[in-house]
């Protein structure tokens, strides 16, 4: 069985403390965030293989379009070929073996084309202005952007993700406070659930009608058939 399970954890501070708590001192892995600085010290731990994100480094270059349209519409003419190709993995439903052997054949020189532009055009550019910021974050992060070309089950962005928790981020707007940090902390416990329901085709509502009537009847160590990814509905 593949456990995807989606967690939400609260905290009132959003610093890089409480991201090296949350991942734990033990973990051995691959983690992909949005590159946030949050997340700069993953580079230091020989246990973690950390991915970085080519949506937001295509992000920039959208953002700079109005400062330099030539240079932005290459760069995004790139992404438009890389992001195609992973749309074509998608599509055909390729084991993490065979995408990476796509990748490797088709996108890994136009990363290549890619990075040799980089390097050309970052001694031309401004470090202050969109263009230059943009060349600066994708050449700073390559390492991460590209490890997808290294590991079939890296994304080349945590766009998938960001779709998953968009409608949660724009349903903030309609209760806006959560009341209290224990308010905040059971919402993300609930989060955690619905969202690892939907990751594996379970309707969340029926799965906590159902769950929630059986919980007072089970002992704490009788609940592997509740959980979402073993949850038949009766």
């Amino acid at each position: 069985t593949e456990f995807k399970i989606a967690i939400f954890n609260f905290n009132e501070k959003h610093n890089s403390k409480v991201a090296r708590q949350l991942i734990g001192e033990e973990f051995e892995g691959i983690i992909q965030s949005d590159g946030l600085w949050v997340y700069d010290f993953l580079e230091k731990r020989k246990s973690i293989r950390h991915g970085g994100c080519n949506g937001h480094a295509r992000r920039n270059f959208e953002k700079s379009l109005g400062n330099d349209k030539a240079r932005s519409d290459y760069a995004l003419k790139l992404y438009r070929k890389l992001f195609k190709i992973e749309q074509e993995v998608k599509d055909k439903g390729l084991c993490p073996e065979d995408r990476l052997l796509l990748r490797k054949e088709q996108s890994a020189p136009i990363m290549d084309e890619f990075k040799e532009w980089l390097e050309t055009e970052i001694h031309k550019l401004r470090p202050k202005d969109k263009i230059g910021k943009a060349v600066a974050y994708a050449l700073g992060r390559w390492k991460e952007l590209t490890l997808f070309l290294e590991d079939g089950l890296v994304e080349i962005s945590n766009n998938l993700i960001e779709n998953i928790i968009r409608p949660l981020a724009l349903g903030r707007r309609n209760w806006l406070f959560a009341g209290s940090p224990k308010g905040a902390e059971r919402l993300a416990a609930v989060y955690s659930v619905i969202l690892t329901c939907k990751l594996h085709g379970v309707n969340s509502f029926k799965y906590l009608s159902y769950v929630l009537r059986q919980l007072p009847l089970r002992k704490s160590g009788d609940i592997d058939d509740l959980l979402p990814w073993h949850w038949v509905e009766p």
